[in-house]
């Protein structure tokens, strides 16, 4: 089985080739450049390195949130588009415990972190046991300071880009108790998104491109504004 995962969830972005039991290529960029310049160019290459074409693969993953709203959009409209032309599965997972589960196999709290802007960020918090994890809290669009409230005095491991915004915060205010993941682990990888999601597939329980839906945790700048300048109106009305 091929797998093609794809992420633009966030700040960078990410596709991967799964097979046979593995990774085999993955592409992550953090340039700067919007998803929509990215996303098919990524997909094309890390095909390419694997010798694979297009109609090799069977099964999409993407990530469905929370993150950028413009992000997701590209990402998941790439991504259904990729699944009804060829007519293959598509299963996505939350950017959240796609950035947990890159920090397995751990021992203790994980709490992955996305710059929500407006002086928030989307979160959960999970607790690993080696090569597995629960959620205990989450997820959510909080403050930080609400955050630090909530995980209180635990040790956790921190990752996300939120860590490039909040890092030094969270370490004034927990000392040794926060770690924080580096490299490539700070951030959403299709890959492990794409080993999250192999035994799905492979147990036949995908979903088609028409189940597939964004996972926001809170309306879009472009809403809120449109709210603050019609008091009282609803958009969708």
């Amino acid at each position: 089985m091929y797998i093609l995962a794809l992420d633009t969830s966030s700040i960078t972005g990410s596709v991967a080739i799964w097979a046979d039991g593995q990774v085999r290529a993955e592409i992550f960029l953090n340039t700067g450049l919007t998803h929509s310049e990215q996303a098919m160019p990524m997909v094309d290459r890390a095909l390419g390195l694997t010798g694979a074409d297009i109609g090799t693969i069977d099964a999409i993953a993407v990530t469905s949130g929370p993150g950028s709203f413009t992000g997701l959009r590209i990402g998941l409209a790439t991504a259904k588009a990729l699944a009804q032309g060829l007519g293959v599965p598509i299963a996505t997972k939350t950017s959240l415990e796609v950035l947990a589960s890159g920090q397995l196999p751990y021992v203790g709290y994980i709490c992955p972190i996305l710059n929500a802007r407006r002086k928030e960020v989307y979160t959960a918090i999970y607790q690993a046991e080696g090569d597995g994890m629960i959620r205990v809290a989450g997820p959510q669009a909080i403050s930080l300071a609400a955050l630090l409230e909530e995980v209180g005095e635990d040790r956790v491991l921190f990752c996300g880009d939120g860590i490039d915004v909040y890092g030094a915060a969270i370490q004034a205010a927990m000392g040794d108790q926060a770690f924080f993941a580096s490299g490539l682990n700070r951030y959403v990888r299709a890959g492990a998104l794409a080993e999250i999601l192999a035994p799905i597939f492979m147990a036949g329980q995908g979903q088609t491109y028409l189940d597939i839906e964004p996972f926001y945790l809170r309306q879009s700048e472009a809403v809120l504004n449109w709210e603050k300048r019609h008091p009282g109106e609803s958009l969708y009305d």
